[in-house]
């Protein structure tokens, strides 16, 4: 699998770092948030798919048009695939497909979740909060990636964020 394999630059080892932190944390005594930022064209993305393959941790892009119902139905799809679950037309209203998302995370507390260019989530404060309330109800890891600015953001939108998460400032990753 040479295509999924990264060199071992100082950003990957500090990226890496991070992933290991969070999952090794005490998780009933810290949430699993983090966040790598740093600016475009530097190898974030690849990274994470990267990683995520390789780890076998669940990958999602999210994306300019999500809504908070598009969040939770795209996530429950995602944990479908990856548990092997049948896939089903999902329905409902946003709450109860958030609610199905954490009932199914509450008993996988070694799962890990990518969530990358987390900068669209900050046009939307339910995308923000389902995801601190996964981190918060469940002892799912959920690592975001980010832009240069996503830190600061972050603490301007919800400081509540801010003091949950750890972060990893990318300089460079390929």
């Amino acid at each position: 699998m040479r295509e999924y394999s990264l060199a071992k630059t100082s950003n990957v080892r500090i990226a890496e770092e991070l992933f290991t932190y969070l999952k090794k944390r005490p998780k009933t005594e810290m949430v699993g948030l983090g966040l790598i930022y740093g600016p475009p064209g530097l190898g974030k993305s690849r990274f994470a798919r990267q990683t995520s393959i390789q780890n076998d941790y669940i990958y999602m892009r999210l994306e300019a048009t999500m809504t908070a119902k598009a969040f939770a139905t795209k996530l429950l799809e995602m944990i479908h695939r990856h548990f092997g679950m049948q896939s089903l037309k999902i329905k409902g209203t946003t709450s109860e497909i958030f609610t199905r998302v954490t009932e199914i995370l509450e008993n996988y507390s070694d799962l890990v979740i990518v969530l990358d260019e987390i900068d669209y989530a900050f046009r939307s404060q339910k995308i923000l909060g389902s995801i601190r309330d996964i981190v918060d109800l469940t002892l799912t890891t959920i690592v975001l990636i980010g832009m240069t600015d996503a830190k600061s953001k972050l603490l301007a939108l919800d400081s509540h964020y801010f003091d949950r998460c750890n972060f990893g400032t990318v300089k460079k990753i390929v």
